[in-house]
């Protein structure tokens, strides 16, 4: 994994892929980003907890290694 820069923290997004409904529209509609953490440790934690969870719905999990962009204490979002 590569260091995060001044910019960015480094953060692992968890995906849950809704497997029925790939086929019944858009790619997007099938995916979910239901939490991020900054662990690796504790999103492959929660990734297997819900995959034991939701085994009989369904849908797949995984982590994904993101990004997160750091505020600006001088910047404001208007």
């Amino acid at each position: 994994m590569s260091k995060p820069n001044l910019k960015y923290d480094h953060v692992f997004a968890i995906v849950r892929v809704d497997n029925y409904q790939t086929s019944a529209g858009a790619p997007q509609d099938s995916i979910t980003i239901t939490k991020v953490l900054f662990s690796e440790s504790a999103a492959r934690r929660e990734v297997e907890r819900l995959i034991r969870l939701n085994r009989e719905k369904g849908p797949a999990y995984f982590y994904q290694l993101t990004r997160l962009e750091r505020r600006d204490a001088g910047v404001s979002d208007s």
